[in-house]
């Protein structure tokens, strides 16, 4: 075999979420085996080779070339939701289809005018609460519910993708590429309400915290600051204090439990429980009522399925598919000179790995069906 790239290999596992035992154990060779390969050290055999693209899901002729696009991965700090009951491994495997991501919205970007990033300048420290309001003054919002997120977010320049993550300790995740912001939303629990505060947040590290942190060098403390301080923002931002205030008041017509709250929620697409945080956080009800009201939430099994949770539409976003789609309806490309193109800046990769970071619709780039000039004809 001419050239075998191991660092694509790594990318590769790490992409599938998989240990070099793991991975070994599969293909049927030892872990240092899988080491040596990766880290330049020895190649494997051509039998090998098809074994480990195979397991992998990737063409072989991924890790036959060179790194390509080297420039995108020049990135900041990742911020989950949930890092601290989010395991390394699979940390690390979300990293890594980001990375693809990026250089795929890099790719995009030679073709496509993407909107410009669009966000305030705000002082270091800058209080979560103003924060959220100097941002909604900025985008023009108002004071009326943000009943899609994703497309505000979107429109104002910032790269949002969604898909199935491989744990539920993985609700959503963000990252830093140069100048620009990539947020990623697991498709695994696709309830609106909930969608929406995790976009809010991660919007919230965007604007509130520093992007070159070691984030493994903060203190279990420092960490949940910083997630406090999320929170926070996003609370405020999907629920202004004076409109929710008012509101608050209007609803509690309907019941001073969690009816009121019910109630909130078809309006304001936010769940029951970020409402309950908020009404908190506002001292419209004292920690003894909040405690008592998040019992009763639980006691009724509202935890994770909430009332109106079908109600409220699910949406998903749309920049980085209407890219695609606009490149092949003007005949830009095909899906195979797409994915040819692609390949040659990103790494070969199969159809369905691409429309699956994307969110785009099944076989949107598979190759077309193609036959051959009849040479025989039917019998009659």
């Amino acid at each position: 075999m001419a050239f075998f790239n191991g660092s694509r290999l790594k990318l590769a596992r790490i992409y599938c979420g998989m240990t070099t035992d793991e991975l070994g154990e599969k293909v049927g060779i030892s872990r240092q085996g899988i080491s040596q390969f990766e880290n330049g050290k020895n190649d494997p055999s051509l039998s090998t080779l098809i074994s480990l693209a195979s397991i992998l899901h990737f063409p072989v002729s991924f890790f036959t070339k060179d790194d390509v696009n080297r420039g995108v991965d020049n990135v900041g700090s990742t911020y989950f939701r949930k890092l601290l009951t989010t395991s390394k491994k699979y940390q690390q495997e979300q990293i890594a289809k980001m990375k693809f991501v990026a250089r795929i919205y890099s790719f995009l970007n030679q073709y496509v005018e993407f909107p410009h990033i669009n966000l305030p300048n705000l002082a270091p420290d800058v209080d979560p609460e103003l924060a959220a309001k100097s941002l909604r003054d900025f985008w023009k919002l108002g004071n009326t519910p943000i009943t899609n997120i994703i497309r505000v977010m979107e429109n104002n320049g910032i790269v949002v993708t969604s898909f199935e993550t491989s744990t539920d300790d993985v609700d959503a995740y963000s990252h830093k590429l140069n100048d620009l912001f990539i947020v990623v939303l697991s498709k695994n629990k696709q309830v609106a309400a909930r969608t929406n505060f995790d976009a809010a947040h991660e919007l919230g590290h965007i604007l509130l915290h520093n992007w070159y942190e070691d984030l493994d060098s903060l203190s279990r403390e420092e960490f949940k600051s910083r997630e406090s301080e999320a929170n926070a923002f996003a609370s405020a931002f999907l629920l202004p204090e004076e409109a929710f205030r008012f509101d608050f008041e209007r609803f509690g017509q309907r019941g001073r439990g969690l009816e009121r709250f019910v109630a909130m929620k078809q309006k304001w697409h936010v769940s029951i429980e970020a409402l309950l945080y908020r009404a908190r956080e506002l001292d419209l009800i004292t920690t003894t009522q909040y405690q008592s009201l998040y019992r009763l939430l639980h006691k009724k099994g509202w935890y994770h399925n909430e009332p109106c949770d079908d109600a409220i539409p699910f949406v998903s976003p749309v920049m980085l598919k209407s890219a695609v789609s606009l490149l092949l309806k003007e005949n830009v490309f095909t899906p195979v000179s797409f994915m040819k193109s692609l390949g040659e800046e990103v790494g070969d990769m199969f159809h369905d790995q691409v429309e699956m970071l994307l969110d785009l619709p099944e076989g949107m780039l598979a190759p077309e069906v193609t036959y051959a000039d009849n040479i025989v004809q039917l019998k009659r």
